[in-house]
């Protein structure tokens, strides 16, 4: 190899190592100015990483682009730069491209092309991918309808701590729709979902008590649940507190308030 040839391959390395350098500064500065909150810095800079093809830069743009942050907000822009991400294999971007498909967000509605990206994300852990998946089989959306596939992907984004999953398969159980009507395997999952601190399943377990669905009855216990309930954001249970108030005495309820104050999820 003759030494110009040499120097030319030299030169050429020595590029490619400079801009591998310089693109990874200029995500960096980009995290930099993010967490200064210098947006409009952020957004430049990710731009920038964005255009040399890193996929982190480009589902951050997206974010940015989606959520108004340094920039307007603009549908459109966020999914241009979240597909090109998640074209990249980069699974949250997968993610939020199957959830712009199904609800039209800057592209027009297309269940099919939802469920492609959820699938994608889904197979790589995603949680709420998993979930959203599950519900499209439970409902038949862009799909044909399968409850065993609906139950598949539930569990396992329930098993990723999703609490809507393990609602869904709790009210599945509970309704026996999609699933067999169990309520002790109900009660079961709306409990995993209250220990995700989901106001909702609470409420929910509150009722089974007091009704004995699934577990002995215990009035106590219902009334703590629907405190629980009321504490996490569910909204007003006097209705329900007053239902049962007339069978407990005020120890029953100073204990209850004690179970209340003494709960943490598990």
């Amino acid at each position: 190899m003759s030494f110009e040839k040499s120097l030319k391959k030299v030169a050429l390395l020595f590029c490619i190592s400079f801009s591998s350098i310089s693109y990874a500064d200029t995500f960096s500065d980009a995290m930099k100015a993010y967490g200064e909150k210098r947006y409009p810095d952020a957004v430049r800079l990710m731009a920038f990483s964005a255009h040399d093809g890193i996929a982190k830069a480009q589902y951050n743009l997206g974010y940015f682009h989606f959520n108004g942050i340094g920039t307007k907000k603009d549908s459109k822009k966020a999914f241009k730069w979240y597909l090109k991400s998640a074209e990249q294999g980069y699974t949250k971007a997968e993610y939020n491209v199957g959830w712009l498909f199904e609800k039209g967000k800057g592209v027009r509605y297309d269940y099919s092309k939802a469920l492609h990206w959820y699938t994608q994300a889904s197979e790589k852990g995603h949680a709420q991918a998993q979930r959203n998946l599950g519900d499209m089989y439970y409902s038949g959306r862009g799909v044909e309808q399968s409850d065993k596939l609906a139950k598949k992907w539930l569990h396992k984004a329930s098993t990723n701590g999703n609490s809507e999953a393990s609602y869904d398969l709790a009210v599945m159980h509970y309704q026996g729709l999609g699933a067999e009507k169990d309520y002790g395997r109900a009660l079961w999952y709306f409990k995993k979902a209250a220990n995700k601190k989901m106001p909702s399943a609470m409420v929910t377990i509150g009722t089974m008590y007091a009704d004995g669905k699934g577990v002995k009855k215990d009035l106590i216990e219902a009334y703590k649940w629907w405190v629980l309930g009321a504490k996490y954001g569910y909204g007003n249970v006097d209705g329900k507190l007053k239902s049962v108030e007339k069978e407990l005495s005020s120890d029953d309820i100073s204990k209850a308030k004690k179970m209340v104050d003494a709960w943490k999820p598990k």
